[in-house]
């Protein structure tokens, strides 16, 4: 019965579905601290995170060292309960379905962002954020974005608190397969 129930909700999500994104930029650095370790992800770690992450998410990983893009797991008593991925620029990529972005040279693109249930409410997730900008920055990156689905508020909350401001706000809408999209820019 749930797998029929699933299966329904799909074949209505695809007649009809909206969904709104929040396009964020990164606007000030923040003082935070948080009680973990952050490590650059590599070949060797990747498996690290498998304590809240399943095989398919390692090998995503794997797929995403491959192609340079940067890694940054968080731990916590020696055990990793976060990560976070960067794309950094120049290059065009569909970071939402339906919605396809154009990232220059000096941008950077952060995502692929989970903390771990037994971590929440520890700061990691702003604080592992706000350590990432530091590091682009440095790197003279002058342009750091983030997409979070509105409805989820302790990522937005967390992204907000790490410095993130609102940039765009994108609705998608999905009709009978085909997908539209409505902008407006914040700021």
């Amino acid at each position: 019965m749930l797998n029929l129930k699933g299966k329904l909700y799909n074949l209505i999500d695809f007649f009809y579905s909206k969904n709104i994104y929040l396009l964020y930029k990164h606007d000030k650095f923040v003082d935070i601290n948080a009680p973990v370790v952050i490590k650059r992800v590599t070949f060797d770690n990747v498996q690290d995170s498998s304590t809240f992450n399943n095989e398919k998410y390692i090998n995503t990983f794997i797929q995403f060292l491959r192609q340079g893009d940067i890694g940054y797991y968080a731990y916590l008593n020696d055990y990793c309960v976060h990560r976070s991925w960067v794309k950094t620029g120049p290059f065009k990529m569909e970071i939402v379905k339906g919605y396809n972005m154009e990232f220059d040279k000096q941008d950077a693109y952060i995502h692929y962002c989970l903390t771990a249930d037994t971590a929440r409410g520890k700061n990691i997730y702003p604080f592992v954020l706000n350590h990432i900008c530091n590091e682009l920055y440095s790197k003279n990156y002058r342009n750091i974005y983030m997409v979070v689905l509105k409805k989820k508020k302790s990522a937005m909350r967390g992204v907000e608190k790490a410095g993130f401001k609102i940039h765009k706000k994108i609705t998608i809408f999905r009709i009978f397969g085909f997908y539209f999209k409505k902008e407006l820019l914040i700021r």
